[in-house]
């Protein structure tokens, strides 16, 4: 080859290599960009997590209290059905009874009609 293609060649050599020192410091710029960008969002998140982790910790503390609060209000409603059962019962007693007690002033009412009709009994008034 001619020297003046050397030259020619030699000097694209160069303005390659200058273009690749170019690059590999844009890229290391970037890198360093990324990498202060992800250390600042890792800081950030670093603050946040302490106050994520404690609101966390109510919200349990919160559920937990709510969870016993239902746990005692589900026994109050188990015993209210039971108290209710039983004056259901007593009521179904009651009522028989008082089917009785009506059937017998019912005879006694009717008995005592009787005689007064058939002159049995009389009614004094004084």
């Amino acid at each position: 080859m001619p020297p003046s293609n050397w030259d020619l060649v030699l000097a694209q050599l160069k303005t390659l290599g200058d273009n690749t020192v170019k690059n590999f410091d844009e890229v290391k710029g970037m890198m360093s960009g990324f990498d202060n960008r992800l250390r600042g969002i890792e800081k950030g998140e670093a603050g946040c997590q302490a106050v994520v982790f404690g609101k966390l910790d109510s919200a349990w503390k919160k559920l937990d209290e709510h969870t016993s609060e239902l746990n005692g209000l589900e026994k109050l409603i188990k015993d209210q059905a039971m108290v209710v059962q039983d004056l259901i019962a007593s009521q179904k007693q009651l009522k028989v009874i008082m089917n009785w007690a009506l059937g017998i002033l019912t005879a006694v009412i009717i008995a005592v009609l009787i005689m007064f009709a058939t002159g049995q009994a009389t009614v004094v008034f004084k």
